[in-house]
């Protein structure tokens, strides 16, 4: 849960002594906690602003408490909110940290829900950031007079927050790279609206389209998350909505119209988490926003990573069971299983797998993690298996198989080799982070498959 806070304090030079004078808390969705210290500091402390400005918009009375006594009231505060996981966010946490945390560990008093560092209440895109700038300006032109309170100071964040987040239409500011996407997705969104109706929560440009220093004319995707209700997702027209928009939008700098269906639910889960699918659509460029607040579980950025990782690992594993042999894309597929593990290792150590020089370049993807992970020496042959020319499979416009050159039999032999390689890389990776994922029926039918196979075939098992 996200909780934005302010505090005032006697001066803001750090070559005198400073002392807190008052703290205010908002949550997301409402609920607040004020406090102001009645035995930290003096008048005398105070530099010209405070006592022109901070000191004359004081409540007084039962507002003023002993730091004790707020140190005890906050901690039950926050312990009280319901939430596993509990972030502090403030403009500056450079100033107002540090007075929470010092309350906080010398009254010995630390909630037991609450992360061990804030959040800066900012957006990572400039579009939204810009929207959050001028809610904040808007929001002063109303109660200038009770800035540098520190509770109304809460309030302008969280108001800020809910203005950026609520239904808006994105304006050309021309910072994206792509002015005919500009012009497409308002156009986009809609015909969404149109198409899906109440079942529309969100339209989000993200990916290389949201962002110029990522953009490959000519290569990229432009990628867009049609966000609707749970009931709807799985709907079959939606892909016929698909095709709708790539007849309606076939000409552009961009590869194609991509275009996946997702939940809010999904989306915000892993929110927190932004080297992930979903907490890079949270970041990106909302066209269409239904204006409902999302109530839910919003995983910690700690607990989104793990979450991620765990699903690579399955991922990986379903992958490879769903290949065969006889597959004519099985080299691609069981490659995409391997890539899909080392990101899974990648991940884990907050590095960012999405660039397109490392997302499904095997070979790439195998020499960073073997730097993180030296036990990784032990798959090494079963990655070089791969035939060079697919190395960096991910630029080649289908899947495909290389292995056709040879006759059949020996096809199926390099199929079943490769398959296996990437088993072991599967099975490596889920060892190194300590996971139990193998021991599904998905990785079972996989080893069952191949073994039946061989036998079928009288050929030498791979070890």
């Amino acid at each position: 849960m996200c909780v934005f806070f302010d505090t005032e304090f006697t001066s803001i030079n750090p070559h005198v002594d400073q002392a807190l004078i008052s703290v205010g808390l908002v949550t997301v969705d409402g609920r607040e906690f004020y406090a102001e210290l009645s035995d930290t500091w003096q008048k005398s402390m105070c530099s010209t602003f405070v006592l022109n400005t901070v000191l004359p918009l004081l409540d007084g009375g039962g507002a003023r408490l002993v730091e004790a006594q707020v140190a005890l009231l906050l901690r039950e505060w926050i312990e009280g909110l319901g939430a596993d996981e509990v972030v502090l966010a403030s403009d500056a946490p450079q100033f107002d940290w540090h007075w929470i945390a010092e309350i906080f560990e010398y009254h010995d008093q630390w909630p037991q829900n609450l992360r061990r560092r804030p959040n800066r209440a900012y957006f990572r895109h400039p579009q939204h950031q810009d929207r959050f700038d001028l809610a904040l300006t808007e929001y002063w032109q109303k109660n200038g007079e009770r800035q540098h309170h520190a509770l109304v100071d809460a309030r302008s964040l969280r108001y800020a927050w809910h203005i950026t987040n609520r239904k808006w239409r994105h304006l050309a500011s021309g910072r994206i790279v792509l002015a005919a996407a500009d012009k497409i997705m308002p156009r986009i969104a809609d015909m969404a609206q149109e198409y899906f109706g109440e079942n529309l929560e969100q339209v989000i440009l993200h990916g290389s389209g949201a962002y110029p220093e990522k953009f490959r004319e000519g290569n990229s995707d432009l990628d867009i998350a049609i966000v609707l209700s749970d009931a709807h997702r799985n709907s079959l027209s939606f892909w016929d909505f698909v095709d709708l928009v790539n007849e309606q939008f076939p000409n552009g700098p961009w590869k194609k119209v991509d275009m996946v269906p997702n939940t809010r639910a999904s989306i915000e889960r892993r929110r927190n988490f932004e080297l992930c699918y979903e907490g890079q659509v949270t970041r990106g460029i909302v066209y269409y926003d239904c204006g409902k607040d999302f109530i839910g579980e919003v995983l910690s950025y700690d607990a989104a990573r793990a979450d991620v990782v765990s699903k690579y690992i399955s991922q990986a594993w379903r992958w490879v069971a769903l290949t065969t042999p006889n597959m004519e894309s099985a080299t691609w597929s069981v490659c995409r299983s391997a890539c899909r593990a080392l990101h899974a290792l990648l991940v884990n150590h907050e590095i960012d797998v999405s660039p397109k020089a490392l997302r499904w370049n095997l070979p790439a993807l195998y020499m960073t993690a073997r730097c993180l992970y030296p036990e990784l020496e032990t798959v090494r042959q079963f990655v070089y298996r791969l035939p060079e020319n697919l190395a960096h499979f991910d630029y080649l416009d289908s899947p495909c198989d290389d292995l056709d050159i040879y006759d059949m039999e020996t096809t199926i032999r390099n199929r079943r080799q490769l398959i296996a390689s990437s088993m072991k890389i599967v099975r490596r990776a889920e060892h190194i982070l300590g996971l139990k994922v193998s021991g599904s029926s998905e990785s079972n039918r996989v080893l069952r498959k191949l073994d039946m196979d061989y036998k079928l075939r009288n050929l030498p098992v791979v070890e």
